[in-house]
């Protein structure tokens, strides 16, 4: 009798990091998953990057298998965009061309050439990205500070980011819980699994 030979089925690779696409450009990188939080394909998602906190889609998951050396990684995912951070990004993206226009003006006044095309604004709101058409020269680089008062002015941004940039945001941690104060000692309950743990604090 001819005993048949099973073929053991191949491992099942779970997914290590993911392609983001991040920022007003729409640039690439790849980040590396948090665990014991599902990510799927599509999913909007906060990322920790060099610029700040931003908000980006899932276009890729890698496995160990074809996620290339670990030192090509932008930073981590923190969690699932939330409901408010959506918002957040759609009242950004609502702003940003009040703000776009304020800045031309105030160039064209001054008699600056160069002109601005796209302001990248964080999730956090603590720095702004400026892209000129034109070359940045001296005059331009240290007009950058007034720049960023007349888009703040003009659209009210860092109004609304203040609370992701101090991490006590609707459901600031990576569990989805947010941050909670006991009523009557004032202690701080549930920011140990903050994803900005360390940013919670009390705010004017």
């Amino acid at each position: 009798m001819n005993a048949s030979l099973s073929t053991p089925a191949p491992p099942i690779l779970q997914p290590c990091s993911a392609i983001v696409q991040v920022g007003a450009t729409g640039v690439w990188g790849r980040f590396r998953l948090p665990t014991g939080i599902p990510i799927q394909i599509d999913d909007w998602v906060v990322c920790q990057t060099g610029r700040g906190l931003e908000i980006g889609r899932v276009k890729v998951l890698l496995t160990e298998s074809n996620e290339g050396p670990s030192e090509e990684w932008v930073g981590p995912i923190l969690r699932v965009a939330s409901d408010s951070d959506l918002l957040t990004r759609q009242r950004i993206e609502r702003a940003a061309p009040q703000g776009i226009a304020a800045c031309n003006q105030w160039l064209q006044d001054r008699g600056f050439s160069q002109i601005v095309l796209d302001v990248d604004v964080p999730l956090d709101g603590l720095r702004l990205y400026f892209h000129f058409l034109g070359e940045v020269d001296r005059a331009l680089d240290a007009a950058t500070e007034t720049l960023v008062e007349l888009f703040d002015q003009a659209t009210g941004i860092r109004r609304f980011t203040q609370a992701v940039a101090t991490g006590c945001g609707p459901q600031c941690g990576s569990d989805g819980s947010g941050c909670q104060t006991g009523q009557s000692s004032g202690e701080k309950r549930g920011c140990a699994s903050c994803a900005l743990s360390g940013g919670c604090g009390k705010r004017s």
